[in-house]
């Protein structure tokens, strides 16, 4: 057995602590593929997730419904955050979290990469409560208000790429939402049209509709938030459609909707005029089989312009509209997070209080524990299940945990021939890949129960470029490149 010495394990602790795991091959799973409460409700606050509970899983027998929240570069109090995440796995409720800068004169400040390093460090460690992790990347970028005072459409790409890789690396179940748009902006000083904004990010970027999980839409009943739900133009609430087929210009992927922001004019229209299009809107325009969330804005605001949106009309009393709301509630069925701690980053300010602990009172208990996980995590897993393929056998390393699934087979140099790797999941679904740190080419198998339905030759060369099953899998098998495997061929597992 290999002597380790002291010096050599802090330097791999301060490593981790400083890098986290990078993340290679497997994402999120698409919310399509599951049964999905489709309601949600935009609040300012995670101070205000019990009653938005109440209205997301409003009736009988629903559950897992969305809210979205902003959180703020000055607001990451990791206290208050904890126990929002570990109220919403109480009562049933998915965060989607958007993260925002911090007031600066009459704008937002221009994001940073540092921001996205604090941010992803900070939610990769809270305790989320399903496998999907929905953030958001800022806010209607195509406004200068919401962006430094500045209209930058291929700045904002550089951080939406950015963001994708700095958060999939803390860990692969982070589901990147873009921006949404203002729909109804146009080209002006101040603004840029939706499309405009758009196609500049993809001509700078042109892999990030490759890489975004979903597609985030503010769907306002515009003009003047009062548009019936029959309204057909692009900033009406079908305004998500208009993105889909724009999209289509740059990518073929099914994506995932998510409408963020929507809602009409309380101090324009009745209640009941209100109530109405909520109903066509729900079961005529928002049944469209990509939409997963749709999200009135907002649950609460007494006073300022947001006041004519507020579902409560008084602190403690919702209205009429919060109330015909809670019948589009639905039970939903996501998978949940598993409860197994990762190595995770830290940022500089974190650093040495957390070096300072190792040392303190029961520390050095802790110390080597710490080791002992990090080199468990770096070992390879052991090999003792073997995999036949019609008439070929390889013997596998099994891919099951988080930490495993995430490490993939990045930065080896090869895989030893007729051996494999194995990802198992617990539920049949879309699981993309990716070739993030791979050295070498591989063979990605896609199987469902006992039979190959597809093959895929992945390049080392592809990087961040997701690669797709051709319908649900339950298990993945990468292979050394060239194993002649075919769809259709049986399939046999000793474990």
């Amino acid at each position: 057995m290999r002597r380790i010495s002291i010096i050599s394990l802090i330097s791999v602790s301060l490593f981790t602590l400083f890098q986290g795991v990078a993340a290679p091959a497997v994402a999120t799973y698409s919310p399509l593929s599951v049964e999905n409460n489709k309601l949600c409700v935009h609040v300012f606050s995670p101070d205000e997730l019990e009653p938005a509970a109440k209205l997301v899983n409003g009736r009988e027998n629903s559950s897992w419904g969305y809210v979205v929240v902003p959180i703020q570069a000055t607001d990451r109090d990791r206290k208050k955050w904890t126990q929002f995440m570990r109220t919403a796995a109480q009562r049933r409720v998915i965060p989607i979290i958007r993260v925002a800068t911090f007031g600066e004169g009459p704008n937002w400040a221009e994001p940073e990469n540092a921001d996205l390093i604090d941010f992803a460090n900070f939610l990769n460690d809270l305790p989320w409560p399903t496998q999907n992790r929905y953030v958001i990347i800022f806010n209607e970028v195509n406004h200068q208000e919401e962006y430094g005072g500045s209209l930058n459409p291929e700045h904002y790409a550089d951080i939406l790429g950015n963001a994708i890789t700095i958060f999939k690396r803390r860990h692969a179940d982070f589901f990147i939402l873009p921006s949404a748009m203002d729909n109804a902006s146009i080209n002006s000083v101040t603004a840029m049209k939706s499309t405009t904004y758009l196609s500049r990010m993809f001509a700078h970027r042109p892999e990030l509709p490759s890489l975004i999980d979903g597609w985030n839409s503010h769907a306002y009943p515009n003009p003047g938030f009062t548009s019936p739900p029959t309204a057909r133009h692009d900033h009406s609430i079908r305004s998500f459609q208009a993105d889909l087929t724009f999209m289509k210009n740059y990518t073929q992927r099914v994506l995932p909707v998510f409408i963020t922001e929507t809602g009409w004019d309380g101090q324009s229209l009745s209640a009941g005029t209100i109530n109405t299009y909520y109903q066509t809107a729900f079961t005529s325009v928002w049944n469209h089989p990509q939409v997963v969330a749709v999200c009135p804005f907002v649950l609460q605001a007494f006073d300022g312009p947001f006041a004519k949106f507020s579902l409560y009309i008084k602190p403690g009393t919702p209205g009429p509209v919060h109330d015909f709301l809670t019948r589009f509630a639905t039970p939903g069925q996501p998978p949940l997070s598993l409860p197994q701690p990762s190595p995770t980053a830290v940022s500089t300010s974190q650093l040495l209080p957390r070096i300072s602990s190792i040392f303190n009172s029961g520390g050095l208990a802790r110390f080597y524990k710490t080791i002992k996980i990090l080199l468990s995590i770096f070992a390879p897993p052991e090999q003792t299940s073997s995999i036949t393929i019609a008439d070929k056998t390889y013997q596998l390393e099994l891919a099951k945990s988080p930490t495993e699934k995430t490490r993939g087979l990045s930065h080896r140099s090869s895989l030893p021939k007729d051996h494999g790797m194995l990802f198992l999941f617990d539920t049949p679904g879309i699981y993309p890949f990716w070739m993030k740190d791979m050295l070498f080419d591989i063979d990605i198998i896609w199987i469902y129960e006992d039979q190959v339905i597809g093959v895929t030759t992945a390049r080392a060369t592809d990087g961040l470029k997701p690669l797709y099953p051709p319908s649900v899998v339950s298990k993945v098998l990468e292979l050394n490149v060239g194993s002649g495997i075919v769809a259709g061929s049986p399939v046999s597992i000793r474990f």
